[in-house]
Parts: structure tokens; sequence; C-alpha cells
């Protein structure tokens, strides 16, 4: 009996450090994989930003919105957002947050979210605007505002999210 305890301890002992290590090795590889995809989705969003902002700024410069044209706004929304899926509206407010105009069909509520008084904010700042994750009454999702101002003469007059 005494041989018998005296070669299965350490065998017991030297399996449960072996088992202890292996799981510690699994847990800093899980970690690493999950840092790496927690890098790999803030690069995407911060592309997403990025390129939303950018299409936004050009989309900005362009005369449309000099007086505003609300039918080339309308036309210009219609053809840049089939080019953007991901994009639920293009909306044009000035800065006492009264939408000018929107795309598609002027649906552009964002009061009662957490993007309330975006384009005030975009416009009194003269910078771009990305809100919390927010969602709308009856839309189903969840929605980011994303806003630039409109500047016009040195000065922001509208925004344009």
């Amino acid at each position: 009996m005494a041989l018998t305890l005296s070669i299965v301890a350490p065998l017991g002992l030297l399996s449960a450090v072996s088992l202890q290590r292996a799981w510690r090795r699994q847990r800093a590889n899980i970690d690493r994989q999950n840092i790496a995809t927690a890098r790999a989705i803030s690069v995407a969003i911060d592309t997403s930003v990025d390129t939303t902002t950018a299409a936004l700024e050009v989309f900005g410069t362009l005369h449309a919105l000099d007086l505003p044209d609300l039918a080339a706004f309308d036309n210009l929304a219609r053809r840049l957002i089939v080019r953007k899926r991901d994009w639920a509206s293009i909306v044009l407010a000035d800065d006492t947050n009264h939408v000018i105009a929107a795309f598609p069909d002027g649906d552009a509520d964002v009061s009662q979210s957490s993007a309330a008084g975006w384009a005030h904010t975009v416009i009194s700042t003269n910078h771009q605007l990305v809100s919390n994750l927010f969602t709308l009454g009856k839309e189903p999702g969840h929605f980011v505002m994303i806003a630039v101002p409109i500047v016009r003469d040195g000065r922001a007059t509208l925004a344009l999210g």
C-alpha cells in the first residue's frame, strides 16, 4: 500500500501541476485573441467613421448646399445613400436643430435620442461629431449620428449628418 501511494501521489501531483499550467496557457491565449479581436473591431469602426466623415465633408463642399438647394440636395443624397448601405439617412440641419432637409422621406427625428442637439453642437464647435449609440422609437436597430459642419466664408452655417 505504501509503495502504491508513493508512486501514485507524485504522479497525481505532477498531473495537477501540468493541468494548472495548461489552464493558464489556454487563458493567456484566449486573452490575446480577445485583445486582437477588440483591436480589429476598433480599427474597423475608426475606418468606417473616417470614411463616413470624408464622404460627408465632400458632400458638404458641393454647391447644392450653398443656398441650400433642396432639390439638388435630395438628388445628391439619393445617389450617395445607395452607395452607403449602412447609412440610415442623410440630414441637413441648422444651428437650432431644425431639419432643413433629410433623405429618405424627411425622416430624421433624433430629438429623443442621445444625438439630440447634434446640429447645434457641430455648428457651434465647427467640428465633426460622433454620437453614442441610440435607438429611434419605431425603427429597428441602433444608430450613430456622424455629422460635419458646412462651412461657408469661414463660418459654419449648417450641419450635415
